[in-house]
């Protein structure tokens, strides 16, 4: 079983929780899905910079039930929706995730590491392809990024009103589409 990795910032603004007036910025997403099946079988949704910590919460994402995932945040699913669980025997990586100390750890759970070549997002192309999609969606968003902001443009920050608990509805639906 492999599993290929990546995190992309998405294209949208999102707003703080508690106050909607203040903008929290972009997110980052990280996706893992089968390579054989295509299955998105984890997700990750931070404000955190790409680090190895939140690709840990993606890969731990894998494992989990997803109807009592889906179900913290208000959405009813059947086991066939996403028929994911479990770790991998390998995940593929770029160099950015895949590099570190933190990632021989794996090695505890007896999950192999491969990374790819430098500038070889091609070897990864099903995630690659994923992201793009999924910022597809996302800019269709309240606050989504659709072309990068030029002087004189109403400024697209100002029409953010997701919160990042929304806005992980709206992949965990986007997920749900893909996988069936």
């Amino acid at each position: 079983l492999l599993y290929m990795g990546d995190s992309a910032v998405g294209d949208i603004y999102l707003v703080h929780s508690f106050d909607r007036k203040k903008i929290i910025g972009r997110p980052n997403i990280y996706p893992i899905l089968d390579d054989f099946s295509g299955l998105v079988a984890g997700i990750a949704v931070t404000n955190e910079n790409p680090n190895w910590m939140p690709f840990l919460l993606a890969l731990d994402n894998c494992n989990r039930d997803k109807v009592e995932y889906c179900a913290e945040y208000g959405i009813r699913i059947s086991k066939s929706m996403w028929p994911s669980e479990g770790f991998p025997a390998a995940i593929k990586l770029d160099r950015a995730e895949g590099i570190s100390r933190v990632s021989t750890k794996l090695n505890n759970l007896q999950i192999r590491i491969e990374n790819t070549a430098s500038y070889r997002p091609d070897w990864k192309g099903l995630v690659e392809k994923w992201i793009h999609l999924m910022n597809l969606e996302a800019q269709r968003l309240p606050g989504g990024i659709t072309h990068p902001h030029k002087r004189g443009e109403n400024d697209v920050r100002l029409l953010a009103c997701l919160t990042p608990e929304e806005f992980i509805k709206a992949i965990i639906h986007f997920v749900i589409f893909y996988n069936n």
